[in-house]
């Protein structure tokens, strides 16, 4: 599926620009905020991916589902959207109510060691900045979906390709998988939900912003 997405943007492209009109359409392709976009996500996956050997899957979800307070805070500061008393007020009791239910869980086996908690912090502003350059994107820049996923992830692919190599995480993951071969179908269908996910998601960002959508994917956990 995502191969398929990946073929359809380039061939949609190429029929964009050899059509010829009276008025042909300016493909707009704000490649400068794609490059923020994707070096933000890069920052953002590794960060939160990073923090699971300093701190347990818990309280991941717990500091995860506070990125709706940093999201609603540059929705507004940022893109100068916006935001009443009430929807703050439903953000913030969101966030706790996610978190206590989170909680009991860490409580059993906390893990708080202090570099996971940093690594956490900068991933929930990652994810929050992403979300608001989504909608940016997507609204005032007029990106289409396909654009967005396919620029953007193609310009993540090889910063955190080189991170792994450089880690010999690939080799690892290789023997692992190797060891694994179930795993693999286990990646495919985890990619393909992910992919549908994603579209579901970002049609939420185009729609309703950035801060609802990020409402409706914390509400998930």
């Amino acid at each position: 599926i995502c191969i398929y997405t990946l073929l359809s943007y380039f061939v949609k492209m190429n029929d964009e620009a050899s059509s010829s009109t009276n008025q042909p359409k300016k493909i707009n392709q704000p490649y400068g905020w794609m490059a923020l976009l994707a070096i933000v996500i890069a920052i953002t996956q590794g960060t939160g991916t990073a923090a699971l050997t300093h701190v347990n899957f818990p309280v991941k979800v717990v500091f995860k589902s506070c990125k709706l307070v940093p999201t609603l805070f540059l929705s507004v500061m940022v893109l100068g959207k916006p935001c009443s008393y009430m929807k703050a007020v439903a953000a913030i009791l969101l966030v706790s109510g996610v978190s206590a239910f989170s909680i009991a869980d860490s409580i059993s086996s906390p893990r708080f060691d202090p570099q996971g908690i940093v690594l956490l912090i900068i991933a929930i502003f990652g994810d929050a900045a992403s979300a608001n350059l989504q909608e940016h994107l997507l609204t005032s820049k007029n990106v289409s979906q396909r654009q967005l996923v396919v620029v953007s992830n193609l310009w993540t692919l090889p910063m955190i390709a080189s991170v792994a190599i450089a880690n010999h995480e690939v080799i690892a993951s290789v023997v692992f998988l190797t060891n694994r071969p179930a795993t693999v179908l286990e990646l495919l269908v985890q990619g393909i939900f992910g992919w549908l996910g994603l579209q579901a998601y970002l049609q939420l960002v185009a729609t309703f912003g950035a801060p609802a959508a990020v409402g409706v994917t914390t509400c998930r956990k």
